[in-house]
This record gives structure tokens, C-alpha cells and sequence, in this order.
């Protein structure tokens, strides 16, 4: 893949592999495009490995945008749903659902932004709806268990790993207070430990232990108020946000009613992967979503495992090392290993 968009492009891998990485990243897309197999990185920090590693193929919906590229199907409303924050642009991203019944029912309200990462996100929401340009405050989910604080939802783009190291620089034993001002102010050390406890069977879990778990709404603000938990962006939409709902073309509207698309809304988890299917409902297995394209079975030694699903519709990023199985399936079957275990 990298050689052909060099020779077709220009693209040299350097510039090319992270855009590649970008449109597979469940953790930044709500849909995104490639479906990957290999090391690509993960929201907790990790780098992606070498474009050697690594494979991929157009996801469903990727399919369904080149369908609508070649006029097959209708326009797909993937502009007005990731926007261009993930790349460093001002546009948020929205509710796929919401969008999508917006311009199925010809309304023009698609709801507040809404993050694939999850989170909470305040700030100036009707004028930035309103087409204005606003400063936006994206802020991690924080959850209160008996004697702790978990944070589950980070903002977008912000690794676990920056999370964990600012919380612990600030707010932990690294700034440890003297006696004399703990008796003055008993949060001048609101937390006595942060553990990272993130996984890809727990998702995003960030334990934070109070120092004094009588002021459990003042310690919520205090790691509110240490960056990255919270940061602040300047966002600003094109138009506003009934314009461009009303004024977007539907065509025929059947690229909103293609079923991979609904189907990829909803079955995404808030760590990025999808959730189990009616097939493997009540099972331990993992499942990935049944794929449009031709049945094609292979088997990989390392796992143990097997791939049922489609050829790959996209070129490998490089040659796959003995052993290895080509990424062509829909569904992926391990017999050993959690709900949580990771395929590759």
C-alpha cells in the first residue's frame, strides 16, 4: 500500500503511514475507514510498529465511501460526522446516529459534538452550532467506586499515559506538602497514589486514591483542573450546523440506509473495538461484524485462530512474515481468551 500511493501520489512512507494509521484509529473515527491488523498503536500511548508488521484492508464502511465515490450508492454523510479534529482541524465530530436520523427525516438539529472517545465536553455549544467560532472544554469521565476515582473516557487524542504521569507530577506523592500546610489546606495533596490500570479487556480505567475521601467533589476538581485531563480547543464549523444539515445532498439517500453503516454506529465500544454481535451474544468469543464482501477461511498458527471473511479489499502496507494470516475475514473466532483478548 505504501508503494502504491507513493507511485500514484507521491506519498513517501514517512508521510503516508501516519495517515493510514489516522483512518483506522478507533479511538479517534467514529467509523473509520481501514480495518487494521498488526500493531497500530492504542489510545494508551503506544507508538505503531513498523510498516513491515502491519496490514490492512478497506473497513465496511471504508467499502460503503468507495461505493459512494464510484456513484454505486449514494452520498455517505462522513464529512459531517468525524469532522477534522482528529487531524488538527477546528471541525468537531457528531453523533453518527444523530446525524444520520437528522438528514433521514430532514431535520437540522444533529445534537452537541460528540467524541468517539467519549468524555464530557462543555464550553460556548450554541455558538459553535450557531457557525461562531468557540473555545470548547473536553474533559475525562470520572467515576466514583468506594474508596477511589476511575477515570473511564479520556479526551480525544490525549494518551493514558500522559493522563497518569501529569496526575502523579501534580496531585501525588512528586509534590508531597508539608505538615504544616496539609493542616492549612487538606487537598494541598488530593491523592495519595494513581495506578493505570487500562488494558484492552478493561478499556480505559485510571485509579486515582484519595488523600482524604471526605472531599470527593473538591478532588474531582482538582484533577479536573491538571491538563490533559481537561483541555481546551477552538472550534468553529464551516457553517452553522442546520445549514449544513439541510443543504447536504442526499441523493437517492441510500448511503444513509446502507446497512454497514448503522451497524459500525452501534456496535463500537468505548475502547474502540466492536462490540460482540447477536452470534456471539452470551458467548466468550469475540466476534467481529459479518462483511459484505466474499467468504474466505484461513487459519493463523500463532493464535490458533481463524479467519472467517472476505480477500482484502486494500493492499497489505508490506509483505506479511511466514506464519502470519493475511487480514481477509469479517469474523474472527479464538477459542482460548476473553471477551477482551486481542486477535492479533
Amino acid at each position: 500500500m505504501l508503494d502504491l500511493l507513493e507511485a500514484e501520489h507521491g506519498f513517501g512512507p514517512r508521510h503516508a503511514y501516519p495517515l493510514l494509521q489516522d483512518l483506522g484509529a478507533r479511538w479517534s473515527l467514529h467509523c473509520p475507514l481501514l480495518d487494521c491488523n498488526g500493531n497500530w498503536g492504542s489510545r494508551l500511548g503506544d507508538p505503531a510498529a513498523d510498516a513491515r508488521y502491519t496490514e490492512l484492508r478497506l473497513s465496511p464502511v471504508g467499502a460503503l465511501a468507495r461505493a459512494a465515490e464510484r456513484a454505486e450508492v449514494g452520498p455517505v454523510p462522513l464529512g459531517l460526522i468525524e469532522g477534522s479534529l482528529y487531524r488538527g482541524g477546528r471541525v468537531p465530530p457528531f453523533a453518527p446516529g444523530q446525524v444520520l436520523d437528522a438528514l433521514m427525516t430532514g431535520g437540522d438539529d444533529a445534537g452537541p459534538p460528540a467524541m468517539p472517545t467519549g468524555g464530557t465536553i462543555s464550553g460556548d455549544i450554541d455558538g459553535l452550532l450557531a457557525g461562531e467560532m468557540a473555545r470548547l472544554s473536553l474533559s475525562c469521565t470520572i467515576v466514583a467506586e468506594p474508596g477511589r476515582l476511575v477515570i473511564s473516557e479520556l479526551p480525544l487524542g490525549v494518551p493514558a499515559t500522559a493522563v497518569v504521569r501529569n496526575l502523579q507530577t501534580r496531585l501525588t506523592r512528586y509534590r508531597r506538602p508539608t505538615t504544616e500546610r496539609l493542616s492549612r489546606d487538606p487537598l494541598a495533596q488530593p491523592l495519595s497514589d494513581v495506578r493505570d490500570e487500562s488494558s484492552s479487556r478493561a478499556g480505559i480505567r485510571i485509579v486515582c486514591i484519595p488523600a482524604n475521601p471526605t472531599h470527593v467533589a473538591a478532588t474531582i476538581d482538582r484533577i479536573r483542573d491538571v491538563w490533559p485531563v481537561t483541555i481546551d480547543l477552538d472550534c468553529q464549523l464551516p457553517a452553522p450546523m442546520s445549514e449544513r444539515l439541510t443543504r447536504w445532498d442526499r441523493g437517492d439517500a441510500s448511503g444513509l440506509s446502507a446497512r454497514v453503516l448503522p451497524a459500525a454506529v452501534h456496535r463500537r465500544s468505548a475502547f474502540g473495538r466492536f462490540r460482540p454481535t447477536a452470534s456471539s451474544a452470551g458467548t466468550s468469543k469475540p466476534c467481529w461484524s459479518p462483511s459484505p464482501f466474499p467468504a474466505r477461511r484461513t487459519t493463523t498458527q500463532r493464535h490458533e485462530c481463524s479467519w472467517q471473511g472476505p480477500d482484502p479489499v486494500s493492499r497489505r502496507t508490506s509483505s506479511t512474515r511466514p506464519g502470519r494470516s493475511p487480514l481477509g475475514a469479517g469474523r474472527l473466532v479464538i477459542p482460548d481468551g476473553g471477551p477482551g483478548a486481542n486477535p492479533y
